[in-house]
């Protein structure tokens, strides 16, 4: 049993993809945490009496800015049998205490990354977010193993005519960060319908895809990264 909740609408990146662009202005709205907490027992006493496991996933904007997010999980692990993950822009992960706090409480990490450092700082409209992304991914890689928590990471990216040409460069690097997985989906226009028309996959980006994915999977099957299909 999964529940996705939102916790918070806070952004410190400009993606003009997405709706939580923190150069957008509207009200930014954020979950009331004792409310978080009576919602997800209830989802817990459901999945005990089906006996399956709950996974509890936040997301954001980026959740790591929402100030209640590591206490509260810490809660909700105690509910026992819960598997906790997030999404994240992986600002917050350069933070000692988030790494530890992920490395002690979560399943799962997933990771906004789209192409290497000067295409994904271009359209995250953050320069240096690649390179301050990589050294906190791999200080997290390192300190998982040093403590041998379960926490599998992964790697999101954001299929559009940029990305495309950069997937196999991308997951050789995060193969070699130590990441576990990786994932993909193509740039949807619902959140911002004025910039998908010039940056949508075209049918050409298609088959360069389609025809890159079999000796990129043959590959990535000798390293400890899977690319998946979303």
């Amino acid at each position: 049993m999964i529940l996705l909740w939102r916790v918070s609408e806070k952004c410190n990146f400009s993606c003009g993809f997405c709706a939580y662009d923190q150069t957008l202005d509207f009200p930014r709205g954020a979950a009331n945490p004792a409310e978080v907490l009576r919602v997800v027992a209830l989802f817990h006493d459901l999945a005990q009496q089906r006996n399956e496991q709950l996974h509890v996933s936040w997301l954001g904007g980026e959740p790591f800015l929402w100030r209640p997010l590591l206490d509260l999980s810490e809660q909700v692990s105690k509910m026992g049998n819960i598997a906790i993950s997030a999404t994240t822009n992986g600002s917050r992960l350069s933070a000692p205490a988030v790494r530890q706090h992920i490395l002690s409480y979560f399943a799962e990490l997933t990771i906004s990354i789209d192409g290497p450092a000067n295409v994904h700082d271009q359209l995250r409209g953050v320069p240096g977010s690649f390179e301050k992304i990589r050294k906190a991914v791999q200080m997290l890689v390192a300190e998982r193993a040093q403590s041998a928590a379960p926490l599998k990471l992964r790697v999101n990216a954001v299929m559009m005519r940029r990305t495309v040409p950069h997937l196999e460069m991308l997951c050789r690097t995060l193969a070699d960060w130590g990441v576990d997985e990786i994932t993909f989906n193509q740039l949807g226009g619902r959140d911002r319908p004025a910039y998908f028309p010039a940056n949508c996959l075209r049918p050409d980006d298609v088959a360069h895809l389609r025809a890159m994915l079999p000796a990129l999977t043959r590959r990535a099957c000798q390293t400890r990264c899977r690319p998946l299909r979303q």
